[in-house]
């Protein structure tokens, strides 16, 4: 079932055939119920199909910031309302779809958005991170997209991406133990794509770079909601980020391997309306 989007993307198209008395003019054009994907893809005759892993991307999708906006201004969220304040001008840069932005270690630049509910996750929650990153450099600890209350303890994080000891981290907390996933840092100068999730019917927790070799951590102690912020860019002890980011999502469910592979468009990339 399809149960968001708009005039641009997909949600429109699916609509415009299902329902053609909707006017064209609605953003939100609601729930189709009973709509069955067959096996591979949606074919709504002549040229136009739809992959099904291109219509299930917008299951689940909490936010997705494309970041193209101009430097020191609001990032805005495309699908919620989780727009990201600048703090000390985070640049707009040339990022891998379009612009990016791009992150100054030396000027503590990030980007942030206070606890709301749906960014936070509650006990046991499966999530994906979905983002394109290009480090300026990745040899020093650096918050790259963190929620977390206190960076010198693991059990605070509520999710976490970030460098530290020459390796690139996601670390999940419960409040009390944590785990994390870790893999070699992407090398410096190019752009890379970066997934990292909560299994929670698998148990694990999970990273994966280019698409390539998923690195997986068994973890049985579920997420929790806390009250910290979201962060891109820093942590909260101000070891901030040298590289830039673009094209980044949540969700709050586990990607298919033909979900992240779909994304990755071999390496070409893909963003919201994933078209």
């Amino acid at each position: 079932m399809i149960d968001r989007g708009d005039e641009d993307g997909l949600q429109f198209w699916l609509t415009r055939r299902y329902y053609p008395s909707v006017s064209p003019g609605r953003k939100r054009m609601g729930v189709m119920p009973g709509l069955i994907l067959p096996p591979g893809g949606l074919d709504l005759g002549g040229p136009l199909f739809i992959p099904s892993s291109q219509v299930n991307l917008l299951n689940g999708l909490i936010s997705f910031w494309k970041l193209e906006e101009a430097t020191a201004a609001t990032r805005n969220d495309s699908v919620g309302t989780n727009n990201l304040a600048d703090n000390l001008s985070v640049a707009q840069v040339t990022g891998k779809l379009g612009f990016g932005a791009g992150f100054t270690a030396a000027s503590s630049q990030f980007l942030s958005i206070a606890d709301n509910a749906s960014l936070s996750l509650g006990t046991d929650q499966a999530f994906t991170w979905a983002f394109w990153y290009n480090p300026t450099t990745n040899n020093t600890t650096q918050g790259i997209i963190q929620k977390w209350s206190n960076f010198s303890s693991n059990p605070t994080s509520e999710y976490g991406f970030y460098l530290f000891s020459s390796q690139l981290i996601l670390t999940v907390g419960n409040g009390t133990i944590s785990a994390s996933a870790s893999t070699a840092p992407p090398s410096n100068g190019s752009w890379h794509f970066i997934v990292g999730w909560y299994d929670r019917a698998g148990q694990t927790v999970n990273i994966q770079v280019d698409n390539g070799t998923i690195v997986s951590t068994s973890w049985t102690g579920g997420t929790q909601d806390s009250a910290a912020a979201l962060w891109f860019g820093k942590t909260n002890f101000g070891d901030f980020l040298n590289g830039s980011l673009d094209a980044v999502g949540f969700w709050k469910r586990t990607l298919t391997t033909a979900e992240r592979t779909f994304l990755w468009n071999s390496g070409a990339g893909r963003e919201y309306p994933f078209t």
